[in-house]
């Protein structure tokens, strides 16, 4: 019983040394956003720009009939804001749609939107944000809004 005891406690004591890997924390301001294509098109990107920030997942280049995808910008230390879009054009229907973001840091304040080129498809933009003043008065904005895009009927 003792050898098993001082095995198990040799083998904690290993496990606990190794160094515990944690997911890079999230540099504010930052943007996570959602495209759920809900029409019976592939969507394909056209065009993708980040004004200010830089991508921590750019989104995909193709985006099926179903599919929902992510991406994600966020600010380098010592900016205020991160901005950009990315435009996909909706099967053979011509019509592009492109989905704008916009997070200011200084003013503790956000804006997403989507436009079409043309009639025939909506957007429904969904999601929360956390903007606020920490006690110490340092500002932190982190966004996640999904844009599902549908066909009108």
């Amino acid at each position: 019983m003792r050898r098993n005891a001082l095995a198990v406690c040799l083998a904690a004591a290993f496990v606990s040394s190794l160094a515990l890997h944690a997911a890079p924390a999230r540099k504010s301001p930052a943007f996570d956003g959602g495209i759920v294509n809900r029409t019976e098109h592939e969507m394909v990107r056209t065009e993708v720009n980040l004004a200010s920030g830089r991508w921590c997942g750019e989104a995909p280049q193709t985006i099926k009939p179903g599919e929902s995808v992510t991406f994600c910008a966020e600010g380098p230390a010592g900016t205020a804001g991160t901005q950009g879009f990315v435009s996909y054009r909706i099967g053979e229907t011509g019509t592009v749609v492109t989905v704008n973001f916009a997070v200011d840091e200084a003013q503790i304040s956000h804006s997403q939107s989507a436009a079409f080129t043309s009639g025939g498809f909506r957007a429904a933009i969904s999601g929360g944000d956390d903007c606020a003043k920490n006690w110490r008065g340092t500002p932190h904005c982190f966004c996640n809004y999904t844009f599902t895009i549908t066909a009108n009927r």
